[in-house]
């Protein structure tokens, strides 16, 4: 499933947000102390773990503002969700400025946290979408869905077939078979369509900058994501994107 962090203050919502978050099976979920941590820890753990959503439980204040614009402009894909028990008149505003993108506050917080944390990894631009995945639903064994997660949560740096069998606990030559046993095209022919799917989602849907889509996909630089965009669309990103306009 997907890739959580959770950034709090030493506060009594720790042992709610932990009884809370149990309940979404199979998570990678990691918990910080802003106590312990600073911006600096908390952006190269973002940029090593590839965090899908970012909870903020802690008191709102000038210094949190700042970090998070921060994150915000930096990682513009985080959702970043401001979960605590309540904020001040006036607050909401600042909330939304600084990149918050969900409020969850009030004595339904447990029950909508989860139900928010859901919904959008349901819609999530990592997720695979159904042209991608296997027809037949019985063929979604518990192999295949290790498969699944590993390409979609892990960092794209990552999706390889070396990453997939050392985690699948496979040789490589096993992971081919299975692989195309599973979606009847190679793991390459099938990073290549899973790349195009991507780079539409960021570029067109979400009009992501290109200077971030590369990064955000892995690319050494620009030119190599326009060239291997170019290759996959038949055209340039510029072209695409001015037909979409």
């Amino acid at each position: 499933m997907s890739n959580l962090l959770v950034i709090h203050h030493n506060n009594n919502l720790i042992q709610e947000q932990e009884d809370v978050l149990n309940q979404l099976m199979d998570w990678n979920i990691c918990f910080m102390d802003s106590n312990e941590v600073t911006l600096r820890d908390i952006d190269l753990f973002l940029r090593k773990q590839d965090i899908h959503f970012l909870i903020f439980s802690m008191e709102f204040d000038a210094e949190a503002a700042q970090n998070l614009l921060y994150l915000h402009n930096h990682y513009p894909l985080l959702q970043i969700i401001y979960y605590y028990t309540q904020f001040k008149s006036g607050e909401f505003a600042e909330l939304a400025q600084v990149g918050i993108n969900y409020c969850i506050i009030g004595d339904a917080r447990q029950i909508n946290l989860i139900k928010k944390l859901n919904q959008l990894w349901e819609s999530h631009w990592r997720r695979i979408p159904d042209a991608l995945l296997p027809e037949d639903e019985q063929h979604l064994t518990a192999r295949l869905r290790q498969m699944i997660m590993f390409i979609e949560t892990r960092p794209l740096r990552n999706l390889s077939t070396s990453e997939l069998a050392r985690s699948l606990k496979i040789s490589e030559s096993h992971l081919r078979i299975e692989f195309k046993r599973f979606f009847n095209i190679s793991f390459r022919e099938y990073k290549q369509k899973l790349f195009h799917h991507y780079e539409s989602i960021l570029l067109l849907e979400k009009q992501i900058k290109p200077k971030q889509v590369y990064e955000i996909l892995n690319y050494k630089n620009i030119s190599a994501f326009s060239r291997s965009f170019k290759s996959r669309h038949g055209e340039t990103w510029q072209q695409l994107s001015k037909k979409t306009m």
